[in-house]
């Protein structure tokens, strides 16, 4: 697997390689606090307020409202996401997706609809990384009410199980995030069918 990329001494990389290499925690900070970084020079890339209500302007004409957070971490605009969290009235204009909080019913109906498509209920891995957190937590609360249900595990995962991933990562981070970040974010099966399954992946690293 590559090594990310070395950047520059004495300049602070930009957002998506702070994103991409373990340091979203940082690239938050720096949206949150900008006067505080003000003294470090910074890598250009960097996306001022007015570009990420741009952005954020574009992806709701699109979609016809903005994304909720969840879709924007996993689609690759994390920064817009950061940007929301710490100016969220330069947002307010946006009419935004909202998710709203489920019954351990309506997640019963969702779980059962899963199953049908998938042929069991894809693995809590899968569910967390899909957009099904909600789900995750209702069959945690509630077990009781799914054990209907014939629910896959991550040891029932195929190498092949894994390209998905793979190929969602690369298109969210620009490139496949490096064994630390995958291992620290739940991918470690990842990593592993990788190494040994290399060809699957030939397209992708």
């Amino acid at each position: 697997m590559r090594r990310p990329k070395k950047k520059a001494p004495g300049i602070l990389p930009n957002p998506k390689w702070l994103q991409t290499n373990g340091f979203g925690g940082l690239n938050h900070a720096m949206w949150a606090h900008p006067e505080a970084f003000a003294h470090i020079q910074q890598d250009r890339k960097h996306r001022t307020l007015d570009e990420a209500v741009s952005v954020a302007e574009c992806l709701a004409r699109k979609h016809g409202n903005l994304p909720c957070r969840h879709w924007l971490r996993h689609n690759g605009f994390s920064w817009l996401r950061d940007a929301m969290w710490a100016h969220p009235e330069a947002f307010a204009h946006i009419q935004q997706d909202r998710r709203k909080y489920r019954t351990s019913d309506e997640w019963l109906s969702v779980a059962e609809g899963l199953a049908r498509i998938h042929g069991k209920l894809p693995c809590r891995h899968w569910l967390r990384h899909n957009g099904f957190i909600g789900l995750v937590t209702a069959m945690r609360r509630r077990p009781d009410l799914f054990v209907h249900i014939d629910q896959e595990s991550k040891k029932d995962r195929t190498p092949a199980d894994w390209v998905p991933d793979a190929e969602r990562l690369v298109k969210a981070y620009g490139k496949l995030p490096n064994h630390g970040w995958l291992k620290r974010n739940g991918y470690n099966g990842l990593y592993y069918a990788m190494r040994k399954h290399p060809r699957l992946f030939a397209h992708i690293v």
